[in-house]
């Protein structure tokens, strides 16, 4: 029996697997969540046993209809960010609407077939990826698992290989950053056999890939800076600022953005400024609605802030 606490609101309690909750409300009263094999919110029953919530989902998670009461968890038993649009797995945001991950997937070495943005390999009816690193699937008795990068034996319920996960955050690093930490010289993306220290597996020297720009790391603490000074709202000490449109995502901007050029910016951030294809906003130095949009990070890619026009 495992019980989650969800700040302010409510208790939620599971048995065995995540496909059944109860949730128990400030006030004593509970709530029994159905859900389906992958763990989204399917049904819930009150303590008469009436329906009074159920929701239906696309492959990928956008909701497509919700009847009765909302629900704080939903596609494989996230919580989902009203603002961005996007459900928390843990290490990344995922966009039901993309569909995919905002950022940039830290073990994309393991996984070179595939765009490091993609969602549980582009099966999200039989697979889910419930932390943002390693996909997961469903086995016949509705019990958890997790499918190693190689395609090879499926682990139990809970179990997530922790090997993959260094070696995968390591090698992102390693290429990040320039570095090698197994010896010798580090292999440069033009080519050339390793001069210090032989092949891993006897497969030879390889070339570096490309290097990938960091992930942009989304706080709530940096979103509500967004919301509150670039988001068209009557809050009066933020009216002269460069305001994106009510009805723009954001999320996906942010997702756009994550592979635009990087400049660094004299403080040590770095911005990304690009043409979004369409009017997101109005920049504040024209007065004009604008397509260009500029997001600020940190070097370790936190979100600073993001608005339209440029810096």
């Amino acid at each position: 029996m495992n019980r989650v606490y969800l700040y302010p609101f409510q208790y939620i309690t599971y048995g065995a697997s995540d496909v059944g909750a109860i949730i128990t409300k400030p006030t004593g009263a509970r709530e029994y969540k159905i859900a389906d094999h992958l763990g989204s919110t399917r049904v819930v029953l009150d303590e008469s046993g009436t329906v009074i919530n159920q929701t239906d989902y696309e492959p990928f998670g956008a909701t497509v209809a919700v009847t009765g009461i909302d629900t704080r968890k939903k596609f494989i038993d996230k919580e989902l960010d009203r603002e961005s649009t996007t459900y928390n797995t843990g290490v990344r945001q995922y966009d039901p609407e993309g569909p995919g991950f905002a950022s940039v997937d830290p073990l994309w070495e393991e996984f070179r077939a595939w765009t490091p943005y993609h969602y549980a390999h582009d099966n999200p009816v039989g697979l889910k990826d419930p932390s943002g690193l390693q996909v997961g699937e469903k086995n016949d008795n509705g019990g958890g698992g997790a499918i190693s990068p190689a395609g090879g034996s499926v682990a139990p319920e809970g179990y997530w290989s922790v090997r993959p996960v260094f070696r995968g955050l390591s090698r992102f690093w390693r290429n990040l950053t320039g570095t090698n930490s197994g010896g010798g010289s580090a292999t440069t993306a033009t080519g050339g056999a390793s001069s210090g220290g032989s092949a891993r597996g006897g497969r030879g020297a390889i070339n570096t890939p490309k290097r990938l720009n960091p992930g942009i790391n989304v706080s709530t603490e940096r979103m509500q800076h967004v919301r509150e000074r670039h988001i068209e709202n009557n809050i009066p000490a933020f009216q002269g600022k460069s305001k994106f449109a009510p009805n723009v995502n954001v999320g996906k901007l942010i997702q756009q953005g994550t592979q635009m050029p990087m400049v660094r910016q004299a403080n040590g951030n770095f911005a990304r400024t690009f043409d979004a294809g369409r009017v997101i906003g109005t920049d504040r130095a024209t007065g004009q609605a604008t397509p260009i949009v500029t997001i600020i990070t940190t070097p370790n890619g936190n979100l600073v802030t993001m608005f339209p026009g440029i810096p």
